[in-house]
């Protein structure tokens, strides 16, 4: 048994079919291709492919790949988001002890929160903790050369 793993594990708000992907001559509901445009939690549109919604959301859920999946419209600033809104918009878990309290940690300002949020591509708990320690790195490097410059 092969099991497909999923890249994209977040939750889906809206899906519309915007348009057929090529023009086709013999027109087949089953084989026509169409663009889907994507609303997901975190606020931010995608489009991807799909030959219904059910395949779009199959193909959404493999991840950002830059031909056919991939965001076109970040999420906007949104100077209400908390930690606590960030976890339960990741779905993480209370098993995820580690990332829940890096993210309480690392995230612990509005603004941080939300360039999180546009920093993320594929919601899932690996590229979720990659982030999250490229973002701790960078705030360390930040206070070091503030403290170097004191």
């Amino acid at each position: 048994m092969i099991t497909r793993y999923k890249f994209n594990k977040q939750d889906i708000k809206n899906i519309i079919c915007i348009r057929q992907v090529w023009g086709q001559e013999v027109s087949s509901e089953e084989t026509e291709l169409y663009y889907y445009h994507i609303m997901d939690v975190l606020n931010r549109k995608w489009q991807t492919i799909g030959y219904n919604v059910s395949d779009a959301i199959r193909v959404f859920q493999n991840g950002c790949d830059d031909k056919w999946t991939y965001i076109i419209e970040q999420a906007p600033y949104n100077s209400d988001l908390t930690t606590n809104d960030l976890i339960n918009m990741l779905s993480i878990t209370s098993d995820a002890s580690r990332t829940r309290n890096a993210i309480q940690i690392i995230l612990n300002t509005v603004e941080r929160r939300n360039d999180f949020v546009n920093r993320m591509v594929n919601v899932n708990e690996e590229s979720t903790l990659l982030l999250l320690a490229r973002c701790k790195s960078n705030i360390l490097r930040i206070i070091n050369f503030q403290t170097r410059n004191l």
